[in-house]
């Protein structure tokens, strides 16, 4: 488990990557960046609560955190970089808000139980083609 202090509004690559024990993470409520492969390969994480700080979610951030459960995008988030849930197998819902104007390649890859709540009405046009290669269902009009 870690705690991770407020005054931190960047966790930078490879931050808290491939701590493969970890249960929990305590994000800092001032988050405004998690870096690329931030907190990827934590493979027996189940949840984590993304702070209303948080503005962009980089390349690979939660890659292979595969018994993460459920990803809860939260409203201010403008930005989700490319592999950003990559192989997150067992992850079952991911909600994004409608602030995510950028949205990279491959980023919910190989999520193969994954349905995708969005809370505007379609997908946006300025969402890199390929974001959802995987082609997981998706629900429009959904708020988590």
């Amino acid at each position: 488990s870690i705690t991770l202090p407020n005054t931190i509004k960047e966790i930078e690559k490879y931050g808290l990557a491939e701590c493969v024990n970890l249960t929990n993470i305590t994000l800092p409520t001032n988050l405004e960046i998690l870096g690329d492969c931030a907190i990827r390969g934590c493979i027996i994480l189940e949840h984590i609560t993304l702070p209303s700080s948080l503005k962009e979610i980089k390349q690979n951030a939660f890659n292979m955190c595969s018994n993460l459960l459920e990803m809860i995008i939260p409203m201010g988030v403008e930005s989700i970089e490319g592999y950003a849930f990559a192989w997150c197998v067992k992850i079952t819902k991911i909600y994004i808000p409608s602030s995510v104007v950028n949205m990279g390649a491959g980023a919910c890859y190989a999520c193969s139980k994954a349905t995708i709540y969005l809370e505007g009405p379609r997908v946006p046009e300025t969402w890199t083609e390929g974001w959802n290669m995987s082609n997981r269902p998706i629900r429009f009009n959904q708020i988590a």
